[in-house]
């Protein structure tokens, strides 16, 4: 099938001069909510794909019922028009997934016509095509819907979830199962089988494909027959790069709480190395606790905390939906946790990124000023929603959101972004106290950094010190050469810090402070 491609539309960019670090890619018609599910970035983070929602005509209903690819850089979006069933556009449609260079689109359609299923299909945005990949034993119609496509880096391998029993020969189990389709041979196979290649009895849903095509990651519902654990867990199944299933690692799961535990939401990196998911233990099943993130490492078999405080403390709230970068170092997730940066204390739903080599997190559902959301980004529901996205170097996030301050002129209904995660942040000085009269080099930590990045001070009377000089030494830290007047009134200065640009992309046009980081005294 083909689908037409309209001309490119500009949309309107939020983002103000000297702050275009966060942009609001669309907005929900009515006013009363997002139904486009979710946004994805392509591999650099400068694309973006999300379903447009289209009025019924004479119904005044809207569904989800086109395609959209954004060009951060450029500004512009293009508005795909598809027909997937062939049915007058009767449909509804999640995007799911957009290979690395943005030319194929992953995208779930349901039929809404009596007794329609949701099945899965590819646009191809070079060659304006559209593929169908939820396709029975000799290309007939699937016997039951199919779910959540990922793509492999290439667009070439498709893994989804799907009831239907008639995509691969000797599917009995009555059940989901994972399966991974060949858009180059066309081939199907099912790759949540057990260690001899076998149907497995319980339900695979939640599958993830790597980037080079080596593993599928999936969640596992045990089922009659299967080994008595409790609650639900993660399994991979491996593959050789390029040729389709071959082998099956054992399930790889947290063995601390594989009694009694629950995995969900699997995500792997691009080489199939690092697998982050959520779980949560049961003390019992009336008092669960929360769900967390978790990282797995393949290669080494150590696990990392990815949703705790700098502290090691606890979360507050569920922290659920990872999704990770290419190299396992970045894992955006959603969490309603108070405690995971000192900034949000307000217990709505919130985007995170934990940067697992520098062990920290951040608040990505912030606006132009760093202030921090006013209503949810996201969800905590284990089985609602789309989960954010990230490029492949973890510079980006996708994310829908209620919130109204993120950009301006102020949202006014929900909406889909994309940030930068690489903004300026001005974290500390060094010594903090200065006596009046002196002069001294003060260090300052945080990150965004550049060569470029403007240094200043602010305070109510600005007589009480000289800036003589600044110097940016690396992405992290920056020095300061301030001379404090004598007799200088003590109290408190604050440090500004400006990186130049108002162009799309990491660090250009972030602004940030650091409230009363210094002292006189």
């Amino acid at each position: 099938m083909r689908a037409r491609s309209i001309a490119l539309v500009a949309t309107v960019t939020f983002a103000i001069s000297g702050c275009a670090f966060i942009e609001r890619v669309h907005i929900h018609p009515t006013g009363t909510g997002l139904s486009t599910g979710g946004v994805v970035l392509d591999g650099t983070g400068h694309h973006a794909a999300f379903a447009v929602v289209a009025p019924v005509a004479g119904t005044g209903a809207f569904h989800a019922r086109d395609l959209a690819v954004r060009n951060l850089q450029v500004g512009n979006t293009e508005t795909i028009v598809v027909d997937p069933f062939a049915n007058g556009r009767n449909h509804y449609l999640v995007v799911t997934d957009l290979s690395a260079d943005a030319r194929f689109v992953a995208f779930q359609a349901f039929d809404r016509r009596p007794g329609g299923i949701v099945q899965i299909f590819v646009y191809d945005r070079q060659t304006q095509s559209l593929d169908r990949v939820s396709r029975g034993i000799a290309d007939a119609a699937p016997n039951g819907s199919s779910f959540e496509p990922s793509l492999t880096d290439n667009g070439r391998y498709v893994a989804f979830s799907s009831l239907a029993s008639n995509l691969v020969a000797g599917d009995t189990n009555g059940t989901s199962d994972i399966f991974v389709f060949d858009r180059t041979t066309r081939g199907t196979a099912r790759a949540s089988t057990n260690a001899a290649g076998g149907q497995r009895p319980g339900s695979s849903t939640d599958g993830s494909i790597s980037g080079d095509a080596s593993a599928v990651v999936y969640r596992y519902q045990p089922g009659f027959g299967d080994p008595p654990i409790e609650g639900d867990y993660i399994a991979v199944q491996g593959f050789i790069p390029w040729s389709g299933p071959s082998s099956l690692d054992a399930p790889k799961y947290d063995e601390p709480f594989s009694t009694g535990g629950t995995g969900v939401h699997p995500t792997i990196s691009h080489n199939g190395r690092y697998i982050s998911y959520a779980y949560r233990t049961a003390q019992s099943w009336q008092q669960p606790t929360h769900y967390f993130i978790t990282r797995y490492d393949r290669t080494l078999g150590l696990y990392t905390d990815i949703s705790r405080t700098a502290g090691g403390l606890v979360p507050t709230a569920d922290s659920v939906h990872p999704t990770i970068s290419d190299d396992g170092t970045r894992i955006a997730f959603f969490s309603a946790a108070t405690n995971l940066v000192p900034t949000q204390t307000d217990g709505v739903v919130h985007v995170y990124v934990r940067e697992v080599d520098r062990q920290r997190t951040r608040l990505v559902s912030s606006g132009l000023l760093l202030d921090v959301g006013n209503a949810d980004s996201g969800t905590t529901e284990t089985d609602g929603d789309r989960p954010p996205s990230i490029s492949d170097d973890g510079r980006y996030v996708g994310f829908t959101s209620n919130a109204t301050n993120l950009v301006e002129p102020p949202a006014g209904d929900a909406g889909l972004y994309v940030r930068s995660t690489a903004f300026i942040t001005v974290d500390s000085a060094a010594p903090s106290a200065l006596p009046d009269g002196i002069t001294t080099v003060v260090t300052i930590t945080g990150t965004g950094f550049q060569t470029e990045t403007q240094w200043g001070l602010s305070a109510n009377d600005r007589s009480r010190w000289t800036l003589l000089s600044s110097a940016t030494i690396d992405d992290d830290t920056a020095t300061m050469t301030i001379r404090i007047q004598p007799d200088a009134t003590p109290g408190p200065i604050n440090i500004v810090a400006i990186n130049p640009g108002n162009s799309w992309g990491p660090y250009t046009g972030a602004a940030n402070w650091c409230l009363g980081c210094l002292t006189i005294t």
